[in-house]
């Protein structure tokens, strides 16, 4: 695949203009050559492309699933290489090798071209170990593996494993301490960068017949990804460091390029945001699920090139279950130590860790979308902040903010795009979302407290601003845990490009869906911008939604208006400010303060513009105020 870059134009040629609606190209092979000189010539030439990005040189590990690695291998000896889909799982793409009946003994395949590796495979005097998987027809039959210095066939080593099973995939692993008969011990101070598998080596095609073999997921060391532990130094050569890249994120395990300030060590891995999609990113699995018991912080040395750039630490574990939080960068080509506080995730469900640096923004593989990462901890330590409870303002700094997206949906903290002051959540369905898509508000274990309903207020209200109005966005509320217990309602926006309230009544279920069901201890929501039509069909829309709050119900008062009056700090164990508009005056208004049943606990008339609180118990209330004879609400909590 070449790439044509008319950024560097041609020696004596125009440079490019912008101005010109380039629309006709044109081919010249051996440019400068005349026919008479070169003779004739056949070429060929396909897949012309705009934008496409030349496929990355072959590196370990090799899993023959990366869109951007050039997973190109060479033959030899008779052997007949393809990729295509596992035997088992044909979702899976692995190497498909045919040692045919005309095959040398010593038939063989190269894991990429004669080139190698992009990297000198990295033994080290403790772990000069390869594991590859393979399914073979037969059970007991040698496989060598060659490493190599590319272009220099005298440096080399060899090693072989026998396969135990037949028509089914084992890892085999090759030690090369344990260097083949008749062939040259590891040496330490080669290079090697290539290596080659050879299947039932020293029987040649004549003798055994036709066969074929499969193999992938060739590896360093003697553990591989799976078996990664917390915490993650990428300094340990016997663990296997390798990420999973998707959609332009593109991993690298590398020297240390910038030793100093707060690290230090030897190694670090690289990751650079190409072209792809602007969620591309990398992913760690985990050897076991995440344990939530006594640690709930984890910490990261981050280089940027760029400050305010938010680094995205999102949890993934089976069943689509996931959570994530964002953190920004403050400062440019220096490292600094990030912090992800998750307390209140639930323990032994995640076993992915996935990093997306400037999420929603394309990268385009250039030094201001590379950046480097190392050191995960995972610890006890860092701010204390509370599970997510109502109503959630997206403010507080105690609070853990940690949201669930599902069905393709990503959502990051970030600022109000009326108010740059105020903290909203930012959701982007993108344009490969099911119709489905959503977004937990918290974690999986949903909301502190149960949402405080009763037979009379059965409402939450949420800000929104959406790029489109009269779309529907529907709310479920659930009881975590119990998928099977839920109630959903939906709400039309009436503008585009603006904030407005909308107000989600869970007496009026979604049809199709369940009725409410006072019997239900409903403590988690979701929410579900354009419900119905799935992100291909409406393209990328970003959302914004804040201020989630239980109630605007009837409690035996005019109807309530919730954006009249603010209350701050919400929750509170004490005093109580109220916010009003300047042209109110808050003295001498009355105020009336009534708990989740109706029951009026407090009421009197104001003589400042805060209500002291202390003496109520611990639990959800309203505050509603007289203001020119409108009754005004707002609910709150004291804790």
């Amino acid at each position: 695949t070449l790439t044509f870059d008319f950024n560097n134009q041609a020696a004596g040629t125009a440079l490019f203009d912008p101005s010109f609606a380039y629309d006709m190209a044109s081919i010249f092979f051996n440019f400068g050559t005349d026919g008479a000189t070169a003779g004739t010539k056949t070429y060929y030439f396909d897949d012309v492309e705009i934008g496409v990005s030349s496929p990355s040189q072959i590196n370990l590990p090799v899993t023959f699933d990366a869109s951007n690695v050039d997973y190109t291998v060479t033959d030899f000896g008779g052997n007949a290489t393809v990729l295509g889909a596992d035997p088992v799982n044909a979702a899976n793409t692995v190497a498909i090798t045919t040692k045919g009946n005309t095959a040398q003994l010593w038939a063989g395949t190269t894991i990429g071209t004669n080139l190698g590796f992009a990297s000198v495979i990295p033994f080290t005097s403790t772990n000069r170990k390869i594991t590859i998987r393979v399914y073979s027809p037969d059970a007991n039959i040698p496989v060598r593996l060659k490493a190599e210095v590319h272009g220099q066939s005298n440096q080399s080593v060899e090693t072989e494993a026998l396969t135990t099973v037949a028509n089914a995939w084992e890892t085999l692993t090759f030690d090369f301490n344990n260097q083949a008969a008749g062939t040259a011990l590891f040496d330490p101070s080669f290079a090697y960068d290539m290596a080659s598998i050879f299947f039932n080596f020293g029987t040649d095609g004549a003798t055994a017949g036709t066969k074929t073999y499969y193999f992938d997921d060739v590896e360093i060391g003697g553990t591989t990804s799976a078996g990664l532990v917390l915490p993650i130094t990428y300094d340990d050569g016997t663990v296997n460091y390798a990420m999973t890249d998707f959609d332009g994120g593109q991993t690298t395990l590398m020297a240390n390029p910038f030793p100093g300030g707060i690290n230090t060590t030897a190694n670090v891995i690289q990751m650079i945001k190409n072209v792809g999609q602007v969620y591309g990113g990398s992913k760690l699995t985990l050897a076991s699920p995440i344990d939530f018991t006594t640690n709930n912080t984890f910490k990261m040395k981050v280089y940027s090139p760029r400050a305010n750039c938010p680094v995205l630490f999102k949890l993934e574990g089976s069943g689509g279950a996931n959570t994530q939080l964002s953190t920004s960068t403050t400062v440019a080509n220096a490292w600094e130590e990030l912090t992800w506080n998750f307390t209140g995730a639930a323990s032994n469900i995640y076993t992915d860790i996935v990093f997306i640096y400037d999420l929603g923004v394309m990268g385009d593989g250039s030094s201001n979308f590379t950046f480097y990462q190392d050191e995960i901890e995972f610890v006890s330590g860092g701010p204390t902040i509370s599970q997510i409870d109502l109503p959630v303002t997206f403010d507080s700094a105690n609070v853990n903010y940690a949201v669930s997206d599902f069905g393709g949906n990503a959502t990051v903290l970030g600022a109000d795009p009326v108010n740059a002051a105020n903290t909203v959540a930012i959701t982007t369905k993108g344009n490969t979302a099911q119709l489905w898509a959503g977004t937990t508000i918290g974690t999986n274990l949903g909301f502190a407290s149960v949402i405080p309903f009763t037979s009379t207020i059965r409402k939450i209200t949420i800000r929104v601003y959406s790029p489109d109005a009269n779309i529907p966005v529907r709310l479920k509320a659930e009881v975590h845990g119990q998928s099977n217990q839920s109630v959903e309602t939906e709400a039309l926006t009436t503008v585009a490009n603006a904030w407005e309230t909308l107000t989600f009544d869970f007496n009026n279920q979604a049809a199709g869906t369940a009725l409410f069901d006072p019997s239900f201890a409903y403590d988690m929501a979701s929410i579900f911008f354009n419900f119905g039509t799935d992100g291909a069909t409406a393209g990328s829309k970003t959302y914004y939604f804040d201020d989630v709050n239980f109630g605007s119900s009837n409690v035996g008062i005019s109807e309530l208006d919730e954006t009249v009056i603010s209350l701050s700090p919400n929750p509170t164990n004490s005093e109580l400010f109220i916010g009003l508009p300047l042209t109110i005056n808050s003295h001498g208004l009355r105020y009336q303060i009534t708990d989740i049943t109706g029951r009026i606990v407090e009421s009197n008339i104001l003589s400042g513009n805060s209500v002291n609180v202390n003496q109520l118990s611990k639990g959800f209330y309203f505050l509603s105020l007289n203001v020119n004879g409108n009754i005004s609400s707002k609910s709150f909590i004291k804790n």
